[in-house]
This record gives structure tokens, C-alpha cells and sequence, in this order.
């Protein structure tokens, strides 16, 4: 079997309070896209989002990704990538430490429910609001052990998630 990309470079770095993934392949063979991972634990991992993959070429591509989720503390990020045919291999994390920049916004966003947020202790305030102002809170449960929140009881739509005055959209689909 043919090795589906021959990736030259995987970079993960922050950028005041991002972090930016950066990755170069010098050649891919239906490569049809990324999945760009996250954990905090390197254990589970969360998708973050897909990168349209260029197919099959022999023309070096760069891509990247900005991960604005940061918080104080260890990151890990990988990549899955996916041919055309549903078959895929991942590729060795990465690790970056934070040093904090706030609360972490939800992620993954958008997402289809479930959302985790790096730092909340269960002493903090936090709400979701849909975008008219309406408080949803009593709609979505809250676990602050696990440091999620699950949203799959709201319909498809844009909302505000608060976390002590600090803002955060997030994108809920189906």
C-alpha cells in the first residue's frame, strides 16, 4: 500500500492566546482531509475541525489551523488523516503548554452537543444564552467534573456560552 502523504512538518505553537497548528506535506495520494485533534490529557481525544486535503499530488501544500481555546496548562494535538476510501492513519501528537489567557472557550465548536472547556471549577458562573438573550441554562447540563457541557437538548444554532462575564460563541449543528 502506497503511503497516502509524506508529511514534512507538523508545528504547533502559541501565538499570544492561540495556539497555531502548522503542517507541510510534500507529497499526497488521495488524501482526501485532516482531522485536526485536541486533548487534555492525551488520552481522549476531541475533533477540532477538518482540512480539505489537496487529493493526489506531488506539489508541496502547507495548511494550518488556529486552535483560540487556550488555557493554563499541557495541550496535546494530533492528526487523523483520511483518504478518500474512509481509510486513515494518525500522525504522533504534539504537546504545548499554555500559560492562560482567561477561560478556555468551549470546544469543539461547532459541535453536534458535547463541548468541554479546559478550566471551570464548579465556583464559577456560567450560562448559555441563545442569541436573542434568552437564557438556556435549565436546557443544558453542566458537569463540572468532567468539565463539559452538553447541548445536544438545543436546537441547531448559534449560542453564548458565559463563563464568569467572559463571552464565547458557539456554533451547535446536527
Amino acid at each position: 500500500m502506497a503511503i497516502p502523504i509524506e508529511l514534512s512538518a507538523f508545528d504547533v505553537d502559541v501565538e499570544a492566546c492561540y495556539t497555531r497548528l502548522n503542517l507541510k506535506t510534500l507529497s499526497e495520494r488521495d488524501n482526501d482531509y485532516f482531522t485536526v485533534q485536541k486533548s487534555l490529557d492525551g488520552v481522549n481525544w476531541v475533533d477540532l475541525d477538518h482540512i480539505k486535503g489537496a487529493g493526489t499530488t506531488s506539489v508541496p501544500h502547507t495548511y494550518s489551523y488556529t486552535d483560540s481555546t487556550n488555557y493554563d496548562g499541557i495541550a496535546y494535538y494530533r492528526l487523523r488523516q483520511t483518504d478518500f476510501d474512509g481509510e486513515y492513519e494518525y500522525h504522533d501528537p504534539k504537546s504545548i503548554q499554555h500559560s492562560g489567557c482567561g477561560y478556555a472557550g468551549p470546544y469543539p465548536n461547532p459541535t453536534n452537543g458535547l463541548v468541554y472547556l479546559a478550566a471551570i471549577k464548579a465556583d464559577v458562573p456560567l450560562y448559555v444564552y441563545a442569541v436573542t438573550g434568552q437564557n438556556l441554562t435549565s436546557k443544558v447540563e453542566i458537569n463540572y467534573e468532567e468539565k463539559s457541557i452538553d447541548l445536544s437538548l438545543l436546537d441547531a444554532g448559534s449560542y453564548i456560552v458565559v463563563i464568569d462575564n467572559e463571552l464565547f460563541p458557539i456554533q451547535k449543528v446536527d
